[in-house]
């Protein structure tokens, strides 16, 4: 059977099942799955304030907090599991997920992929939407959020 993940996953919506947007009301993100067993993600919080410098490592604190604040990033190998898929994360933003398997729930809906973090937490569980990015036969690029905000 093939792989229902492989290929490019943009981000709908990120919300916690209380109700909470760590990220905001309209972050943005792209998650990759890849043929031969990679995943990689990358978020952030829309509006995220600009240091004015030539490269991160000039920031100051302040600016740095922020930052890190925004943005959740981490890659390793994956594996689909039917109902779940486990990520096996190799390098992080947060240094604590490297060498840990984070396990989703996923649950496909034609274009739109729904992850939950498993097993739920006991305060607040993430809940990730993302929909799946197509190129037709002439380039062109299909994704996006769905109209007027749906969906978040």
């Amino acid at each position: 059977m093939a792989d229902p993940l492989v290929g490019r996953w943009e981000l709908v919506s990120y919300a916690l099942d209380d109700g909470r947007r760590p990220l905001g009301d309209a972050p943005t993100g792209t998650l990759l799955y890849t043929a031969d067993g990679y995943m990689s993600v990358h978020m952030s919080g829309a509006d995220r304030p600009r240091f004015g410098t030539r490269t991160a490592a000039e920031g100051d604190p302040p600016h740095l907090v922020a930052a890190g604040s925004t943005y959740v990033g981490y890659c390793g190998r994956y594996e689909w599991l039917g109902d779940r898929v486990a990520h096996r994360v190799t390098v992080s933003f947060f240094p604590d997920y490297v060498g840990t398997e984070l396990v989703r729930e996923a649950e496909l809906d034609g274009d739109l992929l729904t992850l939950r973090a498993y097993p739920p937490s006991v305060r607040a569980t993430p809940v990730l939407v993302w929909r799946r990015v197509t190129a037709a036969a002439d380039g062109t690029v299909t994704a996006g959020r769905p109209p007027d905000g749906a969906g978040r």
